[in-house]
């Protein structure tokens, strides 16, 4: 069970951006050079997020029994 962090509770957040279709921007690290630097401001970071892709669109077709197994598999 995850544990709250300055009043953020996981499982709230994680229904709320599920309910409203959107994601995560966590206000305690946003994505600027205070994130980064304690003492000077960099603007040249580009803040990006990965894009999460299915087993479908990486190209594979998952497959819960294959009848083509050897026993050196």
């Amino acid at each position: 069970m995850p544990v709250d962090f300055r009043g953020q509770s996981y499982a709230k957040i994680k229904k709320d951006c599920l309910s409203k279709g959107i994601l995560f921007e966590d206000p305690e690290f946003p994505a600027s050079s205070k994130s980064l630097y304690f003492s000077k401001v960099v603007n040249d970071v580009t803040w990006m997020r990965p894009r999460v892709r299915s087993i479908v669109e990486l190209g594979f077709s998952p497959i819960f029994s294959n009848s083509n197994i050897a026993d050196f598999d």
